[in-house]
């Protein structure tokens, strides 16, 4: 038996094939790599000196969205501001695959409201 229905899995997979897939080939003509597969011929060292720092009590804040849709808004900023319009774009794609996976669960009488249930 499968954890996850055949209709979300074929959602995941279009999702994968024909968004993430084309995205991911843009990056690589623009020379991107998230993810180095081998390592810099032109690095000497990896190596970095750790640079003392006090944390600040805001640092220390969780700064979660509230909502999956506030999440995706959030992330779409931070790949605007670091410059990677690819990955920008992909947020109206990533609400409609979000609305697809969500389920409509029934709450269970027999399980007190805070119990979180797996399946």
């Amino acid at each position: 038996m499968s954890l996850i229905d055949e209709n979300k899995r074929k959602a995941i997979q279009k999702f994968f094939e024909e968004v993430l897939c084309p995205v991911s080939q843009r990056l690589r003509e623009r020379s991107l790599e998230f993810f180095p597969m081998r390592p810099d011929p032109n690095q000497i060292s990896y190596y970095q000196d750790c640079i003392p720092q006090q944390m600040e009590p805001d640092q220390f804040d969780l700064k979660a969205a509230s909502t999956p849709s506030d999440f995706i808004a959030h992330l779409t900023a931070l790949w605007n501001q670091q410059d990677l319009p690819e990955l920008a774009e992909l947020t109206p794609k990533l609400l409609v695959l979000m609305s697809e996976l969500l389920q409509d669960e029934e709450p269970n009488s027999d399980l007190p409201p805070f119990t979180y249930t797996l399946f």
